[in-house]
């Protein structure tokens, strides 16, 4: 594969998941241009505030870095799009995005999830293939759309699922097989050397988080053990 280093990078995401890709695509010396994730949330008992995963790296990298709490919030809009980007990638932001963002890359705005899309579309998908006996799943790298988890897939890896794995050992399967793949897309659309896949609407099953839940956080950062918290980078 050719040298990426100097593609201008625009990323968004949130928990410890999000982190292991940014960390990856600045380790390749992709140029990260900024950074979006989700406001600090108050958590323990003294309620304290707590940056996410993604914001709190960023800020140590000194990359620009963006919490709104809307983001169709036009202030947060004028910024971002004042900062040229080739390529906008979405990893367990949080949140849909809107056409602004989407349309603002020089060449896509893409997302890397956690199942072979169409199924388990939504916000819990290792948990929901975990929940329902999946023999295999796998990463898919997609053109972001409106439409949730909707938009045609440019590449996807699969592996198996066995018996005596859980959630964390599924995670370090998707962010080992996901990050070289995140490169390879990058790299493919950039040379026009891909092809978009259509998704099947009535194949598609949906992952919904359930809030009510203590190890049903979206992208399920709480089922993740120590062995996805890399202190490299």
């Amino acid at each position: 594969m050719n040298n990426l280093s100097g593609v201008k990078i625009g990323f968004f995401g949130t928990p410890e998941f999000s982190l292991h890709f940014l960390k990856y695509l600045f380790k390749k010396n992709l140029l990260i241009k900024f950074v979006v994730s989700q406001p600090a949330s108050r958590s323990g008992r003294g309620k304290k505030t707590k940056l996410s995963p993604v914001e709190k790296w960023s800020l140590e990298k000194k990359i620009p870095t963006f919490t709104p709490k809307s983001l169709n919030d036009q202030k947060f809009l004028e910024k971002i799009n004042n900062i040229s980007v080739d390529f906008i990638v979405v990893v367990a932001y949080g949140n849909l995005v809107n056409d602004k963002i989407i349309n603002h890359p020089k060449f896509l705005t893409i997302n890397v999830h956690a199942s072979l899309l169409p199924k388990w579309r939504g916000a819990a998908p290792v948990q929901r293939a975990i929940l329902k006996g999946d023999k295999e799943t796998g990463v898919t790298i997609m053109k972001v759309e409106k439409k949730l988890d909707a938009g045609p897939i440019i590449n996807q890896t699969k592996f198996k699922i066995l018996d005596e794995e859980i959630g964390g050992d599924i995670f370090d399967k998707i962010v080992k097989f996901g990050q070289p793949l995140l490169l390879e897309s990058i790299h493919s659309i950039k040379k026009s050397n891909y092809n978009f896949t259509t998704q099947s609407d009535e194949q598609a099953s949906y992952a919904k988080k359930n809030r009510k839940k203590r190890n049903e956080n979206f992208m399920g950062s709480t089922f993740c053990n120590d062995r996805q918290k890399d202190k490299s980078v």
